[in-house]
């Protein structure tokens, strides 16, 4: 899974750009996410520490089981999200744009 973290955390900071991919069990600490364009993302069991996120925008993003600590996302814009069994512990949300259809469910 180690493997798989690097990967991911590569994949944000080398392509802007991240077009329908699938990720399990995804561990990131203190990542640092500038305009950074998700489209069809799915994220299973993911578990984010410290994370911030600058002018991110989201587009059919999918969300299952996520954990969010400490995290701060600023001017972030959400089109079509959907939000499965998401907690959050200590978010912080500044100018975030829910566009379009954001789905949150918490189970």
């Amino acid at each position: 899974m180690a493997h798989m973290e690097c990967v991911f955390i590569n994949l944000l900071i080398m392509y802007p750009i991240l077009d329908f991919q699938s990720y399990t069990g995804i561990q990131l600490y203190g990542i640092q996410l500038y305009g950074v364009q998700l489209y069809g993302v799915q994220l299973y069991g993911v578990q984010l520490y410290g994370v911030q996120l600058y002018g991110v925008q989201l587009y059919g993003v999918q969300l299952y089981g996520v954990q969010l600590y400490g995290v701060q996302l600023y001017g972030v814009q959400l089109y079509g999200v959907q939000l499965y069994g998401v907690q959050l512990y200590g978010v912080q949300l500044y100018g975030v744009q829910p566009v379009m259809y954001c789905y949150c469910i918490f189970s």
